[in-house]
């Protein structure tokens, strides 16, 4: 174990020679936390390193290594071998309606968790494109649920695990997955062809991925959280369980995105996607970082670098180093680019613009309550005559609650009493903060009376705005490509996707839409799920097919919907 350890690390550092960063705290809490029972590490999924980094940091820091649930597409010929001698086993991506696989599974992973065993599983089903968390998978944890329920164990203590990457090593064929083009399959040639280019460009440092951050979140103890749903938990039904389920999966993944540490890189991604002038200079650059740095950790967030003068010393090796390959035959995903001593922010390529996104959304959840309430404060100025608008705090709250309705799949948000408690928590925050004033009772409006535009203001109000923009456009976009159904077609899922990322791509480029991230698959396969639940679509059954995965589904419009749209 210690040779594969030894090599794992020689790998690591080589694909990432900033190195691997944990806090000692979080791993004594950990050790603590595993000496009480059995426990289960749950990461957010961005990457196929995130197996390795996990088995990596538990091994080198005397944390219990891992039985890990593994999807069956990675049992490739000798990496599964491999994966499975580290502790993996692979498990079907659904179930279906197989039941003997089903109870066998549940057997499995009760057993493990009876003796003892630690285990790993990302919870999320798969990895996520556009890093930010997706919405949980609700099969393993219904299993931890009834082993805690039914007393085959006395309790499971649940670890998040967040994973922060500068850039990942899948960035490519990420971006060609949410442009339209289709997964493939894993091959044990292309794998070793693909892990192989990689190495050979990391090692002739033409290309630097940067650092792996790894934070271990506030671990969750599942009795208690059963306990405070029923006190005798034994006598929760099944829709209770399910409803448990559900809320222990979001609550993970929140404790997941707090326990994130940001990079350099996704402050300053994000900053680049959200300046609207054609350049920056580097000074400036510094100092909208600093700013967006301060941002997030008066939001409770975490930063790598302590203070400013880490930021300003650091800066200069992330932007030249990693965003911009130091090799000038490497062009490709530059995401740096310069005119004389300006960083220019006007040519980036479609897919450059998906990489910026990459790293703005995952630090984009610290401002998602915010961001609702600023974009329903716009989309009320669009309706005024007059400016400032003096919007009405019912009028705020209905736009604020639609769009929080709307972008459910996209964000996990903070567990709170009610919406309209979080409402007015937000709205009080973002006037002590300068970004929103009321001048009358219960009527807001953008505070303008701020000097210092970083200060709150106009400046704050279009950033929040400028980062949820995109998904509104992705919703309203799906939406109007739901026409190609007219009249009562039945299209497949994947077609449909195509002909709405074909529209965004042309709205586009004749400036209709401000960002290409728009045409995202990801997202606009999440509003074809939420529009289903909302009633306008539904899938079909296809004879024969008993596992339906989004992208190979079919769809039509429901038939209240469809009379609708047909009216003249």
């Amino acid at each position: 174990m210690r040779g594969v350890a030894y090599l794992l690390r020689k790998v690591l550092l080589l694909l990432y020679p900033f190195g691997m960063n944990v806090t000692v705290e979080d791993l004594e809490r950990v050790k603590q936390i595993a000496r009480k029972g059995p426990i289960i590490y749950l990461p957010c999924h961005k990457s196929y390193m995130d197996f390795l980094v996990v088995s990596y940091i538990c091994f080198s820091h005397g944390l219990p290594l891992p039985h890990v649930v593994a999807g069956e597409n990675l049992n490739i010929p000798v990496v599964g071998q491999i994966l499975r001698y580290g502790g993996a086993f692979f498990i079907r991506r659904t179930f279906g309606s197989d039941e003997l696989y089903r109870a066998m599974f549940n057997e499995y992973v009760t057993s493990l968790l009876v003796h003892g065993n630690t285990m790993e599983c990302f919870i999320e089903g798969g990895r996520s494109r556009s890093g930010k968390v997706l919405p949980p998978k609700p099969g393993f944890l219904r299993v931890v649920v009834d082993a805690v329920a039914d007393g085959a164990v006395d309790d499971v203590h649940l670890i998040p695990i967040s994973l922060g990457y500068d850039r990942l090593v899948e960035n490519d064929s990420y971006i060609k997955e949410l442009t339209g083009g289709e997964k493939k399959t894993e091959r044990l040639f292309a794998f070793l062809a693909s892990s192989l280019n990689l190495i050979v460009k990391a090692m002739n440092k033409s290309l630097i991925f940067g650092q792996i951050n790894i934070g271990f979140g506030e671990p969750v103890s599942v009795a208690k959280y059963l306990k405070q749903e029923h006190s005798k938990v034994s006598l929760l039904n099944n829709d209770q369980r399910k409803t448990v389920t559900k809320n222990l999966g979001f609550r993970t993944l929140y404790e997941i995105n707090i326990s994130n540490t940001i990079l350099l890189t996704q402050l300053v991604g994000t900053i680049l996607l959200t300046q609207y002038g054609r350049g920056i200079r580097f000074e400036e650059l510094v100092k909208k970082v600093k700013w967006l740095r301060r941002e997030v950790l008066t939001r409770g967030g975490r930063v790598r670098q302590q203070n400013d003068e880490e930021v300003s010393a650091s800066l200069r090796s992330v932007v030249e180093d990693i965003l911009e390959p130091k090799t000038r035959s490497i062009k490709k995903n530059r995401l740096v680019k310069r005119h004389k001593t300006i960083l220019m922010l006007s040519l980036y390529s479609p897919g450059e613009q998906m990489e910026l996104a990459l790293q703005r959304n995952q630090l984009i959840h610290y401002f998602v309550s915010e961001g609702i309430i600023a974009c329903g404060l716009y989309a009320c100025e669009r309706d005024s005559p007059t400016s400032p608008c003096l919007v009405s705090k019912q009028d705020l709250f209905d736009r604020a609650g639609f769009l929080s309705k709307l972008l459910r799949l996209e964000f996990i948000y903070k567990p709170s009493p009610g919406l309209a408690e979080a409402f007015d928590q937000t709205i009080a925050y973002m006037i002590r903060r300068n970004i929103l004033d009321e001048p009358n009772d219960d009527q807001f409006c953008v505070n303008e009376k701020v000097k210092n535009e970083e200060d709150g203001g106009t400046y704050v109000y279009l950033f929040l705005c400028s980062l949820f923009w995109p998904f509104v456009e992705s919703y309203w976009l799906t939406a109007l490509g739901l026409l190609r159904l007219l009249p009562e077609k039945i299209l497949d899922e994947r077609t449909l996707i195509q002909f709405v990322q074909d529209i965004g791509e042309r709205l586009y480029f004749e400036g209709m839409i401000d960002l290409f991230e728009a045409i995202s698959q990801e997202t606009i396969q999440n509003a074809l799920t939420l529009f289903e639940t909302w009633g306008m679509v539904q899938f079909l059954d296809i004879e024969g097919q008993t596992v339906y995965t989004p992208g190979k589904r079919v769809i039509q419009l429901t038939q209240t919907v469809s009379h609708l749209l047909s009216v003249k």
